[in-house]
């Protein structure tokens, strides 16, 4: 298949129409004979059109060569970044029945400090005293696209400040901070999260830090490098302390070392208040 003009065009004018209606998120839904495509605004998902499955092989072709994705891949999940005009956007694809689902999520690779999210001073302080001078698992909880990634950037920008020394282990990294050191996974290469983690524990750090725990495997390494004593910071999906304590037991993780390495979890929500997003959160720790 060749790109054509028409087809570039089209591509354009989806990206343009996310950026100008600041869309958090671009859904291509397959169907049997076509494709839907949807975008997702402050009240939920709306907004749809649709575009050919000729078409739509084209793009998301051109989508996984943008993102350095494998293009012959159909059939497992791929993660990826890539930048359109001066904004970024996370890309995911999943096989259906009906072909591949792709989700692209905008987000800023510029820095926010955690007033400039709108999080209220005496939360920041209270939150900065337990992961800097407490051992354990410290989380940034939400639901989708509650801004958890961007607060967990923003906090190790400004625990590296206060001159603490930060691995974070992530993947994909989204974003570059001055003075930690970050770490790709490459499964593909070997170079798996337990591997990491273990090489990350033998750097001296002050902090350890992992971008998401998401499944069993990210919830054993955040546990493991906890027990050692360090803090650890990281984020997950949910929605309280307890709702985050219930998450780690369903990854397999021991209810007593939940209970001995849960330390702090900082809910998050995003609200609309005159017109732009602010971050309001609450924080909890100790036992449950």
């Amino acid at each position: 298949m060749v790109e054509s003009e028409e087809n570039r065009v089209l591509l354009e004018e989806i990206m343009d129409r996310a950026l100008k209606e600041e869309t958090s998120d671009i859904h291509f839904l397959p169907l049997e004979k076509e494709i839907l495509i949807s975008f997702r605004e402050a009240y939920g998902i709306g907004q749809k059109s649709q575009m050919s499955k000729e078409a739509y092989g084209i793009l998301i072709q051109r989508m996984k060569a943008l993102a350095h994705l494998n293009i012959s891949e159909k059939r497992l999940p791929q993660d990826g970044m890539l930048q359109y005009k001066e904004k970024f956007f996370r890309i995911n694809l999943l096989k259906s029945i009906h072909g591949e689902s792709m989700v692209l999520r905008q987000y800023h690779k510029t820095f926010l400090t955690l007033q400039e999210l709108g999080v209220e001073q005496k939360l920041i302080n209270q939150l900065f005293q337990k992961v800097k001078e407490t051992r354990g698992l410290h989380l940034m909880v939400g639901e989708t696209g509650m801004g958890k990634t961007t607060t967990y950037y923003a906090l190790l920008r400004e625990l590296c400040d206060q001159h603490k020394k930060v691995i974070s282990i992530e993947d994909p990294v989204e974003q570059q901070v001055k003075g930690i050191v970050q770490c790709q996974v490459a499964p593909g290469y070997g170079f798996t999260y337990e591997r990491a983690i273990f090489a990350a524990l033998r750097q001296d750090p002050d902090i350890i830090a992992l971008g998401e725990i998401r499944n069993s495997e990210t919830a054993r390494m955040v546990l493991r490098a906890a027990l050692t004593g360090h803090p650890v910071v990281s984020t997950l999906h949910a929605y309280s302390y307890g709702s985050a304590f219930d998450k780690l037991l369903e990854f397999g993780l021991a209810k007593e070392d939940v209970e001995e390495t849960l330390s702090t979890v900082f809910h998050q929500q995003l609200i609309y208040e005159n017109g732009r997003r602010k971050a309001y959160g609450h924080l909890a720790h100790g036992k449950r």
